[in-house]
């Protein structure tokens, strides 16, 4: 069950997310790659250890931050939309990048310099702690959900593709420039290029594109919750945001960052020295591109077999591989065997591509309802990768600095951590292959039991049974299922019927919607068949009804009301129709029906002189026929003489707050004792919103 988005959108929206994701993983990870220059013009020291430890704890702070920025932007993403938290988290990205590639260097300005690296790379960290988990869940949202793993494969080649590209445009600006200017001036140029390419990115997608039908639907419905960190951090969700962090994102964390950073040093010329630290990027980066297809390849094949065997692969495989591989590399490695070496960094990019795949984007999205899913992922991948993943650099030259064993340092980090963590997810974790991301808004989850009765009933039967049962609509079935409620009877007298006539005949015919398709089928055949409820079906079965009221969940809008400052702004007169029917005391209950059905309205203020008397609905009409009072009894014999009203300085949340404590849809709104207006629901949740 999904709602159907042509494979054109499903591209287009495909290419923007990926190039938004992919440029702001190359500005990120362009102080990744030149931590070593950045060391010299930042952090100068005699010990270029303790120079390259302060540059890896400013890379650190930028990937410590990224789970505020989850926290910060996943807030945004589930109560504003998926693509204002994207498009907020990537200009913030441009504003860190920019900022480090002009930045004066320590010779400059001292000890502001490395202040100033440490503010840009949290403004960096911040950005993507939320910017990532963004584009996840935006493309997500749009994808077919039978293809989820493989669409979002794609998405998960932009960190590799992005530092790949960095380790390329490293190589070119240093052959351009030669090596003595790019580390004078020239390394600024990746920093300022990246920059300015996402800004153009940014107006495309601003411009261009929209928001993701789940949050569309989440919004039509009123579901959006008002507090998503609160929910995550609940008891209901916190364990799984633990499981996925710990037993799934953390512990593949260390391995991507070991295969797709850690291995570049651990070559170059700060530890083994086997080659320079241009040629490692190069290394590096064409093995990174050679192995791209595995991302959305193991996304399709987790859409066959299932997230949990193609995570477990990526997570133990690798970690198992990382003995006999960086073995190997230490074996060719002095031997300056750049075929060898790129095999190896090859093997290990290939893993990368079954654990960082498809499966972990698809998993993460189906692990989390849609009201708090873009903050949960975004804190799960953001703690998993970001601080699990992101402390690899500094962590290995930490424990190097004690064993001065770079190999056994690697493997303590990369190997015996992950395993570890992983046994969580062995143990506990679940399967989410078959999740519909779309199952919360199938219709049947908006269903409500009703009267259902053949056409061929009675008018005078099908009202008893309503008013019986407490509700406003009938389904009647036959060749064709129609709706009979309070305005199908409005009508109904209105034209004479007698109540002995079948109810069918006043119906309106609507068809019935299939329990397990998208509510937003709901949507339409309200407005086409002008109803206010639709019948649901399971097979031929008429299984209840959903009401346009519950639909776009008027209680908890007027409930909302209670706390919005606009509901303070307008006054219940504002936000009344200017347009007043009344009916007088000496009308009869049929010419109240007849001017009911004239405007097509369910509500009438009885006055005398512009005074209230009272009022009359279309309830109260049902509940009189029922009863089989006479017509032609004027309405002041039964009209509610003590109906509540509203003043009309009154502000919206006061006549909120009426309407919720008598449970009523209709204020008169008063002057001077004379009724001005008539406030419904309808109108305080087209006001707020």
């Amino acid at each position: 069950m999904s709602v159907q988005v042509s494979f054109r959108q499903v591209a287009s929206v495909a290419a923007v997310a990926w190039s938004g994701a992919f440029l702001e993983w190359v500005d990120f990870y362009t102080y990744a790659l030149l931590a070593v220059i950045v060391a010299k013009v930042f952090f100068p020291s005699a010990d270029p250890i303790a120079s390259l430890l302060a540059s890896f704890a400013a890379l650190a702070i930028g990937f410590l931050f990224r789970p505020l920025g989850a926290i910060l932007f996943g807030k945004l993403g589930d109560q504003f939309g998926r693509k204002i938290a994207f498009i907020a988290a990537m200009i913030l990205m441009l504003a860190g990048t920019l900022g480090i590639g002009l930045l004066p260097g320590y010779a400059e300005i001292g000890i502001l310099a490395s202040i100033g690296v440490f503010i840009l790379r949290i403004i960096q960290g911040l950005a993507l702690g939320g910017g990532y988990g963004a584009a996840i869940t935006y493309l997500g949202e749009f994808v077919p959900e039978h293809r989820r793993g493989f669409f979002t494969g794609f998405l998960f080649t932009t960190p590799p593709a992005g530092m790949a590209t960095v380790g390329a445009l490293i190589w070119l600006f240093s052959n351009i420039l030669g090596t003595q200017a790019f580390n004078a001036w020239g390394w600024r140029l990746n920093f300022i290029v990246a920059g300015v390419i996402v800004f153009i990115i940014v107006l495309i997608m601003h411009m261009f594109y929209k928001e993701t039908p789940v949050f569309s639907m989440l919004k039509a419905v009123r579901r959006v919750t008002s507090a998503p960190i609160r929910e995550v951090f609940s008891r209901r969700y916190l364990p799984l945001v633990l499981m996925a962090w710990i037993g799934v994102v953390g512990a593949h964390g260390p391995i991507w960052y070991t295969n797709q950073l850690f291995n570049a040093y651990y070559i170059g010329p700060n530890f083994q020295n086997y080659v320079d630290a241009a040629t490692a990027s190069a290394l590096l980066s064409t093995a990174t591109y050679a192995a791209l297809w595995m991302y959305p390849l193991f996304g399709y094949i987790s859409d066959r077999i299932g997230r949990k065997p193609v995570l477990l692969l990526g997570i133990y495989g690798n970690a198992l591989w990382f003995p006999i591989a960086f073995w190997l590399i230490d074996q060719v490695g002095p031997h300056k065997d750049l075929t060898a070496l790129w095999l190896l960094f090859w093997s290990m990019t290939l893993f990368n591509g079954i654990g960082y795949s498809g499966a972990m984007s698809a998993f993460l999205l189906e692990l989390f309802p849609a009201r708090i899913r873009l903050s949960a992922v975004a804190l799960a991948y953001n703690l998993g990768y970001g601080v699990t993943g992101g402390l690899t650099p500094f962590v290995i030259t930490w424990i190097y600095s004690i064993t001065h064993n770079i190999y056994l340092s690697t493997l303590l980090w990369s190997t015996v951590v992950p395993m570890i963590m992983a046994t969580w997810y062995v143990l506990k974790g679940p399967e989410t292959l078959g999740v519909r991301i779309w199952a919360e808004f199938a219709t049947e989850k908006f269903a409500k039991k009703t009267v259902t009765l053949p056409a061929t009933t009675p008018i005078r039967q099908v009202i008893s049974a309503l008013v019986s049962a407490g509700s406003k609509y009938a389904v009647l079935t036959g060749s064709v299922v129609g709706i009979f409620g309070t305005r199908s009877l409005l009508r109904a007298l209105s034209a004479g019927a007698k109540l002995e006539e079948p109810a069918g005949n006043y119906a309106t015919k609507v068809p019935c919607i299939n329990a397990d398709h998208p509510v937003t089928e709901v949507f339409v055949a309200l407005e086409q068949y002008n109803v206010r409820a639709v019948p649901v079906c399971k097979g031929n079965e008429v299984i209840g009804i959903v009401e346009a009221r519950d639909l776009i969940n008027e209680s908890l809008a007027l409930k909302s009301a209670f706390r919005k400052k606009v509901a303070l702004r307008y006054s219940a007169y504002d936000a009344a129709p200017r347009e007043l029917i009344t009916i007088g005391p000496e009308k009869t209950l049929k010419e109240a029906v007849d001017l009911m059905v004239k405007y097509n309205i369910g509500f009438l203020p009885v006055v005398e002189g512009g005074k209230l008397l009272g009022v009359l609905s279309e309830s109260d009409v049902m509940r009189l026929v029922a009863q089989g009072v006479d017509l032609n009894t004027p309405i002041s014999v039964y009209m509610n003489t003590k109906p509540i009203t509203v003043s009309k300085q009154s502000t919206l949340r006061e006549a909120a707050e009426l309407m919720v404590k008598h449970n009523i849809r209709h204020l008169p709104v008063i002057e001077d004792g004379k009724v001005v207006a008539v406030l419904s629901v309808k109108d305080i949740v087209k006001v707020i919103g």
